[in-house]
């Protein structure tokens, strides 16, 4: 047993307090009322050491510590506490901590109110001159410098209306009245640009909103959010973070797109009671919510709870927008859509619902918004049908129509609605939009949109690799048609279009990058030789095609809920890329959307050429989260591709990102 010769007591250790106590929601941060007795103290450092050591027969132990106590300000200052051990046996360790605080003087006396966490027993300090004393531990006086400026500039900011404070053990905290500053990444947080480890957060009453990104990083695992004035969370605040449980308070009004996007271990979601408007992709894939007392609730948007199990549906009357792909998983028995209720998208509804009752005011409806049980009963208060571009309902051979009187006509000539198996007239429902007319034909047909590419001939197969390919028609209520390419482009391997449009290949440079001038000019060539204006999809298209399209059965991944079907992905690909549509194709029959390639997209229609946008569906050093359907990365456009000297702005890695081609389908095609 280990026995030492010599030790002196540690006097800082003493007074530590080894557990956090919560911070005062009630400290003045903003006030310019300060006492004038505090001026004294602006600009000052005060330091206390101590260490200690033991040897034993075959060891030896030393600790030291430091405490400084910083007056940065005229009414804050915050206490930095330093701590190593090394013992001969076990190694080294090093502690830091941080406590932030407002301050009183009183003639020889400072008494200090604690903004975060307070790590050590000093509430209260005497001033002797050169000395401040606490606990029987003495601190001597010096002048803050441009390091200790640094050091404490990267602790605490402003953050638009509020401020925040970091305590270096990774917490978090935003305190003031009004709103937080919005950012357009993570990394463009204070917090995340200084590399503050944060897994913990706490927002405290006053702070009325959440910052754009202000809170997206997988390190966040707890937050603490004000239980009344925060209104709104805006986009992307949380995605990705690793929280398992979250309150949100009824008093919030708007949740922003993708504010909890791939909160994988966010156990349950309740929705504010009064909430009104939910962004798009906003619970996606987190993992059960419900919507239950939503009463103010006007719009829900595209993709907010895919991949999210939702067990009670709002009850709103004022609802007015239900967005393309909203529910996923839809666990109800009865769907009841009020009056208010004007536009839902495609694949709005899924779920086990086996009844579902329309009210008087939709009026716009793209694809087939309702994909629910086999069979059952669906109610809609409409005497005129809509005119549809798809199937209302999927399928709809297994279910009844109830109709308005005088209806039924009308909806069993009206082209989709005569699919339902049976079409009943019922009393007690009312039209809110008129009586069908005579012929109660709600047929039309319908153009699509149209191109560039009107005088050409469409391909019908591409080679590639070796291979010879497909192009995959894609049809969308929502989005002109468009034709995409079966796999990924392999950019090192010859391209032809048909059978006579020999392209080249795109990496026209051998190297492990493609930059945008060798994109443009493959571009160009594949115009020139086929005159088709082929492009990278839009994030939208892409998303959709990697869904199945109009087939879609709402998978987790291209293909699959099971990702080894279809990706070859981090846990089976050896952290190698492997060759095209070895895998299982999605319901459209394209293969490797998910994992492989990364796959670039364009949302700049200005600059077909762009290769600085978002990329899709991960890759083979991807995890499986990084791999779905909805997920994306945000192009690199800083530093270099690495092992080259290509800069990552206007330029790709070959090694890991591909392009999978589109073009818009001429009219009448």
């Amino acid at each position: 047993m280990k026995k030492s010769i010599y030790s002196v007591p540690l006097s800082l250790l003493a007074f530590i307090i080894m557990s956090l106590v919560s911070c005062s929601g009630d400290d003045d941060m903003g006030n310019d009322d300060f006492n004038p007795e505090n001026e004294k103290m602006v600009g000052t450092k005060w330091t206390a050491t101590n260490w200690d050591y033991g040897i034993g027969d075959d060891w030896v132990s030393t600790i030291e510590e430091q405490c400084d106590i910083y007056f940065y300000s005229n009414t804050e200052g915050l206490i930095y506490y330093d701590r190593e051990d090394f013992d001969s046996d076990f190694g080294s360790s090093k502690e830091r901590k941080v406590a932030h605080f407002t301050y009183n003087v009183s003639g020889n006396n400072i008494e200090l109110d604690y903004i975060t966490g307070q790590i050590l027993n000093i509430k209260f300090l005497e001033l002797n001159q050169n000395t401040l004393s606490s606990t029987n531990v003495e601190f001597t006086k010096s002048q803050m410098n441009s390091s200790d400026q640094t050091l404490i500039a990267t602790l605490h900011g402003i953050t638009q209306d509020c401020k925040w404070y970091h305590d270096l053990t990774g917490t978090l905290y935003i305190v003031g009245e009004g709103d937080m500053a919005d950012y357009t990444a993570y990394n463009d947080t204070p917090w995340g640009r200084n590399k503050l480890m944060t897994s913990f957060v706490t927002v405290e009453e006053g702070v009325t909103s959440i910052g754009a990104y202000a809170f997206a990083s997988a390190s966040v695992t707890d937050a603490d959010l004000p239980r009344t004035s925060l209104l709104r969370i805006n986009h992307h605040a949380f995605s990705n973070a690793t929280i398992s449980d979250i309150y949100l308070s009824s008093n919030i009004t708007e949740i922003g797109d993708e504010a909890f996007y791939d909160c994988t271990y966010l156990k349950d979601i309740y929705v504010p009671d009064n909430i009104e408007h939910i962004g798009n992709f906003a619970f996606a894939n987190c993992r059960n919510a419900s919507l239950l007392n939503t009463k103010r609730l006007k719009r829900i948007g595209e993709h907010a709870f895919t991949g999210c199990k939702v067990s009670r549906f709002t009850e709103s009357e004022v609802l007015e927008e239900v967005g393309m792909g909203a529910f996923t998983d839809l666990d109800i028995d009865e769907l009841i859509l009020p009056n208010s209720l004007k536009t839902i998208g495609h694949l709005s509804f899924n779920g086990n619902f086996n009844e579902i009752h329309i009210g008087t005011g939709l009026t716009n409806v793209t694809g087939t918004p309702f994909y629910p049980y086999k069979t059952g009963k669906m109610y809609i208060n409409l005497g005129v049908p809509l005119q549809l571009t798809n199937r209302f309902l999927d399928p709809a051979s297994g279910w009844t129509l109830y109709v308005p009187e005088g209806s039924k006509e009308a909806y069993s000539n009206a082209k989709y609605w005569n699919e339902f198996k049976n079409i009943v007239e019922d009393a007690t429902l009312e039209s809110g939009n008129g009586n069908p007319d005579e012929s109660g034909d709600g047929d039309e047909n319908e153009d699509e949109d149209g191109s560039e590419n009107e005088d050409i001939t469409i391909p019908s197969t591409y080679s590639n690799n070796g291979n010879t390919y497909k192009w995959i028609k894609v049809e969308s209520p929502t989005l002109p048609t468009f034709y995409i390419m079966q796999t990924e482009l392999n950019p090192n391997s010859h391209f032809r279009v048909g059978k006579d449009g020999d392209i080249g290949i795109l990496n026209a440079s051998g190297d492990y990058a493609v930059i945008k001038t060798e994109f443009r000019n493959f571009l160009e060539k594949i115009k020139e030789v086929t005159g088709i204006d082929m492009r990278l999809p839009t994030r939208e298209e892409w998303m959709y095609a990697a869904s199945g399209g109009k087939y879609s059965k709402g998978y987790t991944y291209s293909g699959s809920d099971d990702i080894d079907q279809v990706a070859w992905y981090k846990e089976n690909s050896q952290n190698s890329l492997h060759d095209f549509a070895e895998k299982e194709p999605n319901e459209l029959g394209i293969y490797d959307m998910s994992g492989n390639y990364g796959e670039l997209c364009n949302d700049n229609a200005n600059d077909p050429a762009n290769v600085d946008g978002r990329i899709c569906g991960g890759c083979y050093s991807d995890a499986a989260t990084n791999c779905k359907v909805t997920s994306y990365k945000e192009g690199s456009t800083s530093g270099k591709i690495p092992g080259t000297n290509i800069k990552e702005k206007n330029a790709f890695d070959i090694r890991k990102i591909a392009v999978r081609l589109v073009f818009t389908a001429p009219k009448d095609l």
